[in-house]
């Protein structure tokens, strides 16, 4: 017998530019999706326009049970299947997507190629103290990349230097959120975050 998570996050492939659609719709089938988005400025030939546009385009993420994961959520308009293995829904960790929220709420997330190799670092202090994530050099700043594996997917956030502290081996996640010192009760974050 195996074990499934009882309640967790997982991975939606929807149809091209139905992530907002599809959002809706579990929300009002009584699920929690998360859809992170973006910011880009888009040119057309007689203005320039901001749009909101997904991070990891073609992917909801929903949390549910992991029997409820494949019926409702697989009748609704615009899914195409739950993103797993030998048939079976793969959950994504808690610390991966409090990683992608903290980011994506807090800073300016971008869209990066999947990396899978690259320095593993910890930001120290900031409000993204305790993200965990690889290290990348752009222009003269450093980016910091947090990872989706399931769907190998990542995001990448500027962030200063100082910040930014080589990792030890053992922690076995990138995207993993560490938790946040008591002692600095200014700094703590909630560990789950609900819309």
């Amino acid at each position: 017998m195996s074990f499934w998570p009882t309640d967790a996050w997982y991975a939606i492939h929807v149809a091209c530019k139905s992530e907002k659609t599809v959002e809706s719709l579990l929300q009002y089938k009584g699920y929690e999706p998360f859809v992170p988005r973006y910011l880009s400025r888009k040119r057309w030939s007689d203005r320039l326009k901001t749009v909101e546009l997904p991070l990891f385009p073609g992917y909801v993420f929903v949390r549910a049970l992991a029997m409820g994961v494949g019926g409702l959520v697989c009748s609704t308009p615009g899914v195409k299947r739950v993103v797993g293995f030998g048939g079976r829904p793969s959950a994504i960790p808690d610390s991966e997507i409090d990683a992608v929220r903290r980011l994506t709420f807090l800073g300016k997330a971008l869209p990066v190629p999947y990396l899978r190799i690259g320095q593993r670092v910890e930001i120290r202090d900031g409000p993204f103290a305790g993200i965990i994530g690889i290290i990348r050099k752009t222009k003269d700043r450093a980016s910091i990349i947090v990872s989706i594996e399931l769907i190998s997917r990542s995001i990448c956030v500027e962030v200063d230097e100082s910040q930014i502290g080589a990792m030890d081996s053992a922690i076995p996640h990138i995207g993993f959120v560490k938790p946040v010192p008591e002692a600095d009760s200014m700094a703590v974050v909630p560990r789950r975050f609900v819309l």
